[in-house]
């Protein structure tokens, strides 16, 4: 009943919204020199999603007088929303170029690039800002373009050090509490986390990133009841959610619901194509499931999107290993330790090729997890050692716990 009713309102809402955009459409027909009634339907039109109707709308507005840097910075925007990034790159450089240097042009020239797949120079331009000196809208607006880049880079003690600074200046920035909740868990600082989380609910502080983290903060204490509210929370507010989404199919996974658990995963990957924790659980949890192509079609994802981490080539060592091609298995073993010599993914397929017997038989997998948990343990309890636990379990058909 309840969701008819947000369903019912949600649709008066669209058709007000495009009754207004008719109503302003036919006002400035009638004085189609009005700037304020032209900015009131441009924003009416990005509102309503309607981006090659705003671009038209700033078009129309450059034509004439007063034209200006204001609608070339709003087509700008519509451009980008419309899925193209690399025009609204070339209009907002050529604002910067010309000495249009307001923070709004910047930040919005940043998601521009990133947009277009340019973080770096995204990430420099925004370090240019002193963000402790922008009012505070425009200061949050910044920072929840460049801490996701940072985090995308996997420069989290970067990430780490700009949010705490914002905070202490801007304490209660929940959108910013939430990235550095999140920076947390990727850093496996949970008690970081978890003070976070607690500090924001004292003061009544709610965002569904932060959700997300206490998802994860239960799951690290094997609270699955307490993780699967707090991710379900996360994503009543943010259906999107990646990480909430990605939170929950461990919960699934713990709970030996692995078809839900590769759904919520796959959702995960959806949300974040650039995020390898993501592919990685998808390759595990279809490894639990004994679907090895699907596995390794994750772990091939997860290379396309970075060539540089070593987990992942110890994920295709595990999966060489598993189809019994040693040879294969080695190649990315030594891969893999090039890249990080204490990677989890590079000690278990080590461990199954160290075993005597056929590399295919499902025991060697689980007794190569049961040499390395306490690895798995350190080095990240929510994602390596979860999976370790998982994998372990049920190739020995024990009960889940």
């Amino acid at each position: 009943m309840t969701q008819n009713t947000s369903a019912g309102t949600a649709g008066r809402d669209v058709d007000e919204l495009h009754r207004r955009i008719e109503r302003l459409s036919g006002f400035l027909a009638q004085d189609n020199g009005n700037e304020m009634l032209r900015r009131d339907l441009f924003d009416a039109l990005l509102a309503a999603k309607d981006f090659a109707r705003a671009m038209a709308t700033a078009e129309e507005a450059l034509l004439a007088p007063p034209g200006g840097a204001g609608w070339i910075y709003r087509r700008a925007i519509a451009a980008r929303l419309a899925g193209q990034p690399t025009e609204a790159v070339a209009a907002l450089r050529g604002l910067a170029e010309g000495g249009v240097n307001e923070p709004s042009v910047i930040i919005e020239l940043a998601r521009a690039e990133l947009d277009a797949g340019e973080t770096g120079s995204a990430i420099d331009r925004l370090q240019q800002l002193d963000l402790t000196a922008l009012e505070p809208t425009l200061a949050e607006q910044a920072a929840v373009v460049l801490l996701p880049a940072l985090m995308g880079r996997g420069q989290l003690d970067q990430l780490i050090a700009v949010s705490q600074a914002f905070l202490t200046k801007h304490p209660q920035a929940a959108r910013v509490m939430g990235i550095l909740g999140s920076a947390y868990v990727d850093a496996n600082r949970i008690s970081d986390a978890r003070a976070l989380v607690q500090a924001a609910r004292q003061h009544g502080i709610s965002e569904p990133n932060l959700d997300a983290v206490a998802g994860f903060v239960a799951l690290d204490a094997a609270d699955i009841g307490t993780a699967r509210r707090d991710f379900a929370s996360s994503l009543r507010q943010a259906p999107g959610a990646g990480r909430a989404h990605l939170g929950m199919g461990l919960v699934e996974a713990y709970e030996n619901r692995l078809d839900a658990a590769r759904a919520a995963f796959e959702r995960a990957v959806a949300a974040m194509p650039t995020h390898l924790g993501s592919w990685h659980a998808l390759a595990w949890v279809n490894l639990l499931a004994d679907d090895v192509d699907a596995a390794e079609q994750a772990f091939l994802q997860a290379l396309d999107k970075d060539r540089n981490f070593g987990d992942t080539y110890g994920g295709l060592a595990v999966i060489a290993a598993r189809r019994g091609d040693r040879n294969a298995a080695q190649e990315h073993i030594r891969t893999g330790k090039r890249l990080d010599r204490f990677s989890v993914n590079v000690g278990v397929a080590e461990a199954m090729l160290a075993q005597h017997g056929d590399l295919r038989d499902p025991g060697t997998l689980a007794r190569a997890f049961e040499m390395f948990q306490e690895r798995a343990l350190a080095r990240s309890p929510l994602m390596q050692a979860s999976f370790a636990r998982l994998m372990s379990k049920k190739l020995k058909n024990e009960p889940r716990h």
